[in-house]
């Protein structure tokens, strides 16, 4: 912190400082170390993944996807990112899910079962114009995958849409009994 406040840290320096930060739950502190060492010059490749742990930490969606995306366009090949993007993308804009998705299920064997399932009911659901109905199958999906905190916020946001809408409401309670 000394160092820092000399303005006497490498890039690196400020990369271990964020990681430090972290390690103390200072994750605020450790977001903006990190920004700096990118600014510094440290490649996003690096940095990128300690913004993701600390916005999952957070729970902070928006950022996740974005960070997420972010990893998918530095590594395209990585099937495990794109899955994820897809996970969270299903939970909040199923639309944009579905690419990533069939990508997913094209390129891994070992997930192509549960990409496919999601696929098959966001296009399912989508065959009609209610985005609460979309958002709540995308959720019945990832409930079925044992994926509870995206299904709670896929019926949260179908809720959100819909009020009155008893199902997504029952199966909010579910995901949040399972959450709990």
């Amino acid at each position: 912190q000394h160092a820092a406040a000399l303005k006497a840290l490498s890039p690196r320096g400020y990369l271990a400082l964020g990681d430090a930060y972290q390690g103390t739950g200072d994750l605020a502190a450790a977001i903006q170390s990190w920004d700096t060492a990118r600014q510094a010059g440290i490649q996003a490749g690096e940095i990128l993944p300690r913004w993701l742990a600390v916005h999952r930490a957070q729970g902070d969606t928006p950022a996740v996807i974005a960070d997420l995306q972010a990893l998918s366009n530095l590594r395209p090949a990585d099937v495990q990112i794109r899955y994820q993007l897809g996970l969270y993308l299903a939970a909040h804009q199923p639309g944009e899910a579905l690419a990533h998705l069939a990508q997913v299920a094209d390129l891994e064997p070992a997930l192509k079962p549960q990409a496919e399932a999601l696929l098959g009911s966001i296009r399912l659901a989508s065959r009609t114009d209610d985005p609460a109905y979309i958002l709540l199958e995308s959720g019945r999906a990832l409930a079925s995958l044992g994926e509870w905190g995206l299904a709670a916020d896929a019926f949260q946001g179908a809720v959100d849409l819909r009020p009155d809408y008893a199902e997504a409401w029952a199966y909010l309670g579910e995901a949040r009994q399972h959450l709990d």
